[in-house]
């Protein structure tokens, strides 16, 4: 949706590279071009020199591998070189933090997350309700899937038994295992969710919404 023409930005630790080396391959397979990837280490907090090298290179897209903290001040220094390109930050910039402390420079900033309490599936609404009620406030992420493994465990013992083998056995074996966070699914042999679909967001006024693309 945003182009081919890609910079990745990434923090120097060992899930910044991992992360950064699975991006740019999954780009390379979509057709996409890095035209940039440059690292920081996470200690840096003035970025404006590397963003001025990423602008130079004309992305249409600069993808940030980083932390809400430091993905906060990259938004908000990537104003401060001039540089107009769409920012894609991932997931871990899903914090409430990240608008707080980047403030009006990460409107327009999209990044996902497994669960958004603004566009649930149908067998999440009860508990989107739910927590409202309870809580005064949307459901997070971590909320989400906390409540999601309790009830997992709960259901894979009412359907295979509750010893320990027999929840490990139906949850290797069932390929619809229920879910709030993922709609039906299965676990991949890495015990992963297999395909698991993240959920495009986007900050806009200074809250995260639905991205419409």
């Amino acid at each position: 949706n945003f182009g081919g023409r890609q910079a990745i930005l990434y923090r120097n630790t060992d899930w910044g590279s991992v992360t950064q080396e699975l991006y740019v391959a999954s780009l390379a397979e979509l057709g996409g071009e890095a035209v940039a990837v440059e690292n920081y280490l996470e200690t840096e907090r003035d970025f404006r020199s590397l963003l001025a090298v990423v602008r130079d290179a004309e992305p249409e897209v600069v993808t940030l591998i980083a932390y809400y903290t430091d993905g906060a001040l990259l938004a908000q220094q990537a104003e401060a070189v001039d540089l107009a390109a769409q920012l894609v930050a991932s997931g871990s910039c899903n914090s409430p933090q990240f608008i707080e402390l980047g403030g009006a420079s990460v409107n327009g900033v999209v990044t996902t997350t497994v669960f958004f309490p603004g566009a649930p599936r149908p067998e999440a609404e009860p508990f989107v309700a739910a927590y409202r009620e309870r809580y005064d406030e949307d459901p997070d992420s971590f909320a989400a899937l906390a409540y999601d493994g309790v009830k997992i465990l709960a259901w894979a013992a009412n359907e295979g038994g509750a010893e320990r083998e027999a929840i490990q056995r139906t949850l290797v074996e069932s390929t619809e295992i229920p879910s709030i966070v993922y709609g039906p699914f299965q676990f991949a042999e890495d015990r992963r969710v297999l395909n698991a679909e993240m959920v495009p967001i986007e900050v806009e006024d200074g809250a995260f919404t639905a991205f419409e693309g």
